[in-house]
């Protein structure tokens, strides 16, 4: 698994191919969260739950379970947000410390250019000015929002 840390806001990124097997690597609660969610989907889920335990055994946690709510949103141990995501192939997870984050989001997107006019919607005037408008045309362009 490849895992990156944002220094500036202590956010730690995992992200790692999915497997095959990565279903059997969920815990019982969690795949009793998920509801009758198709072998897919907690095979996906499995592989970004997987990369979630590495980012929280590296904060000292021990390997558990992370549960969803019924709306959907992972249920993290306490001083700790994050964000799951999965695609086909790949699955991602980031964390970080609520003394210095109040929430954090991660998604995973194709490689395709933005539609026409999304920039303005999802990136402030500041945010724009820091890509030049090649960076700003891919889905791959980057963004934070207000730490604590």
């Amino acid at each position: 698994m490849e895992i990156v840390t944002i220094d500036q806001r202590n956010i730690m990124v995992g992200i790692r191919p999915i497997e095959p097997c990565d279903e059997s690597t969920l815990y019982a609660s969690e795949v009793m969260s998920m509801g009758r969610a198709v072998a897919k989907v907690r095979r996906e889920s499995g592989a970004a739950r997987a990369a979630a335990r590495t980012l929280l055994g590296q904060l000292g946690f021990p390997p558990m379970a992370i549960p969803k709510t019924r709306s959907g949103v992972p249920i993290w141990p306490t001083g700790v947000v994050g964000s799951l995501a999965h695609h086909d192939t790949v699955a991602a997870a980031a964390i970080a410390g609520t003394k210095k984050i109040a929430a954090l989001g991660i998604d995973i997107e194709p490689n395709e250019p933005l539609p026409e006019n999304l920039i303005a919607l999802v990136a402030t005037p500041n945010e724009r000015r820091m890509y030049d408008l090649h960076a700003q045309a891919a889905r791959s362009l980057r963004f934070e929002r207000g730490g604590v």
